[in-house]
């Protein structure tokens, strides 16, 4: 039965976009207007139907009440995030036509820290608009809202704000943001990064795997000796996997290659 809802309002979304194609591309009479409003009226639960009638509100002039639409639309929406998203995105360039700084502040903010979180050309765009003590307070809200969540990593960075980038990255664990921000981190802070190699090292060789997997992990002991102090620590974990994992032969010789 769930199948056969979805399938109805596929048919649904494509019987209407092609009679709001057709329906703008042809009849310009008053008639015809109104038809396609009462077409707009009668399928108002559909996303597709609200759109067409902000975008031809918007054409009119009438930004008002395309706002209006879009607003209640985030409302009416709220389970789906990436229909949220994409009103919110809407909004934000309705209220720069219109010239509502206010409004378009705080739906950027939404943005950032609610339907897109960690948005970074958002952010950017928000910076801009603030003032310098404006955006000190704005900028403290957003960090405490985000300041955990993935992608936070990017706004610390464009802010350079290097000792909160550290600190996120040592927390989350993550070895693909060392690559990213190898140059930040190898000055500050060398023995924490270390030691999130080490720790994932030492977690991946408690699983025996196909040669691909020991090859990772040689790899990854080649990246900690680019760090200062790292050759030492690497000598140390190769004594401590050889001593563990001897029965492992395919793991020695990958790391014969070290």
């Amino acid at each position: 039965m769930k199948n056969a809802g979805k399938s109805e309002e596929y048919r649904l979304s494509r019987w209407l976009d092609i009679y709001f194609e057709a329906a703008d591309g042809l009849d310009t009479s008053e008639e015809a207007a109104e038809e396609v409003e009462k077409i707009e009226r009668k399928h108002w639960k559909t996303p597709k139907a609200r759109m067409h009638a902000v975008e031809r509100l918007i054409f009119m002039g009438q930004m008002a009440e395309g706002i209006d639409i879009l607003e209640k639309s985030k409302t009416m929406e709220k389970s789906y995030p990436g229909l949220v998203k994409d009103y919110s995105q809407r909004l934000v360039r309705l209220y720069e036509i219109t010239g509502d700084e206010k409004k378009r502040k705080e739906e950027l903010i939404c943005l950032i820290t609610k339907h897109n979180k960690c948005d970074l050309d958002a952010f950017k765009e928000l910076k801009k608009i603030c003032d310098t003590e404006e955006w000190e307070s704005v900028r403290k809200g957003i960090f405490y809202a985000v300041g955990k969540c993935r992608g936070a990593d990017r706004l610390f960075n464009e802010e350079k704000m290097y000792d909160r980038l550290t600190e996120y990255i040592v927390k989350s664990k993550d070895l693909s943001l060392i690559d990213e921000y190898r140059q930040v981190l190898e000055s500050r802070c060398p023995e924490a990064i270390l030691e999130m190699y080490r720790a994932a090292i030492l977690k991946e060789a408690e699983h025996s795997g196909t040669r691909s997997h020991y090859r990772n992990i040689v790899k990854l002991m080649r990246k900690m000796r680019k760090f200062d102090g790292g050759i030492a620590v690497v000598i140390e974990l190769e004594k401590e996997l050889r001593g563990k994992y001897k029965q492992r032969p395919a793991m020695m010789d990958e790391m014969d290659k070290l």
